[in-house]
This record gives C-alpha cells, structure tokens and sequence, in this order.
C-alpha cells in the first residue's frame, strides 16, 4: 500500500528549534500520480518557487519571519513536512472531503511514529480537521480534554514519542486564516516550546 515518505528537511533549526510542519492531506490531478514519493515531489516544488497559487505553502513561511520568495525556499528546505494523511484523500475535487476510519487510524499511529523517528521539538499541525484527528497529547490522556488554548486561534499539547517529547500545536489551514493573527500565534508558540525545552 503506498504511504507518502516525510521530507526530512536539512534538519537546521528556526529559532533554536527543529520544526515540523504537518497539513492534512494532498490531493492528485490529472497531470500528478499517487506514489510514495508524493510528498517529497510536492515540497521539491515549493522549494523551487513553483506553489505561488498554493494557499498553504507560500502562507505558512511567512507565520514564522521567512517573508520573501527566497526566504520562503530556506523555510521549506529546512523543516520536517507531512499531511497528516498517509495517501491522497482523492482528486481535485475531492481535495475537501475527511477521511474515513481506516485512513484515519493509520495516520494516527503513523504521526507518532514519524516523530519519533525524525524527533523534532515542535510541530505545528495547520489543519483543524487534522488536529482533531491527531493521537490523544499527554494533557488529553491525562484530564480528558481537549488541547490547551494557546490564543483564540491556537492550542497546544505535548506527546510523548518513545522518549522524545514533542510540543505540538494545533491551528487553521492557511487558506482563509488572517496573517497578522496567524503570526502572533506562532510566536507564541515557538516561546512556549523554547521554553519546555528549557525546563525538560
């Protein structure tokens, strides 16, 4: 069964920090094939300057300071990056829908497992859908509850991957979310995860 490989990232840190970010899913069209390598081809892309018409990869650089074109490349070059779901969720036009169970369950156990083997220090996951699906955080397990706020448009948690702590947060898709809100969410939340580090 295919499975989109992560991209790795060159694994040089944002603020003190390895980052991954996680959207929740692609979407094939007529010109683009499933394959394991979906994902990779994907970021080579915007790596290259060629998602301009994206509404996610050229937003989400600019949450955290990279603000031009060729800073935009340096962003994606360096961080860790997979949809949350393992596969495409469909075509073009089905690019909205949520998935089912199965896909579901299987992109939950794949998340922890791709963190524990990757080991970020943080991940924001830009999908509210995806969010919602993710495994349990700690917090969740421990009080069950939802993730923490943060502020209005974000909430965190941390997770446990075979050792690795990892702070994860929660936020909206790019498209449609307001940029100066969006930014100052993600400050604060690359203070909160300095700061966990720090006490770890």
């Amino acid at each position: 069964m295919i499975e989109h490989k992560p991209w790795p990232g060159s694994g040089k840190k944002i603020a003190g920090l390895r980052i991954a970010i996680v959207g929740y899913s692609h979407y094939y069209t007529k010109k683009s094939e499933e394959c394991d390598e979906f994902t990779l081809d994907i970021v080579k892309r915007a790596v290259k300057g060629e998602m301009k018409e994206n509404t996610f990869f050229p937003a989400i650089p600019k949450y955290f300071g990279f603000e031009n074109d060729e800073e935009h490349k340096d962003f994606w070059k360096r961080v860790l990056f997979f949809n949350f779901l393992p596969r495409c969720i469909g075509n073009v036009n089905e690019k909205h829908k949520k998935a089912g169970k199965d896909m579901t369950d299987c992109a939950k156990k794949r998340f922890k497992q791709i963190l524990a083997e990757e080991q970020p220090d943080c991940v924001f996951v830009f999908t509210t859908k995806g969010w919602k699906d993710c495994p349990p955080t700690l917090y969740e397990e421990k009080y069950n509850k939802r993730p923490k706020d943060l502020t209005d448009v974000c909430t965190w948690g941390q997770y446990d991957c075979d050792g690795h702590m990892v702070t994860a947060f929660g936020l909206h898709h790019p498209q449609g979310a307001n940029t100066e809100n969006m930014k100052k969410a993600v400050s604060k939340a690359l203070d909160k995860a300095r700061t966990l580090r720090t006490r770890a």
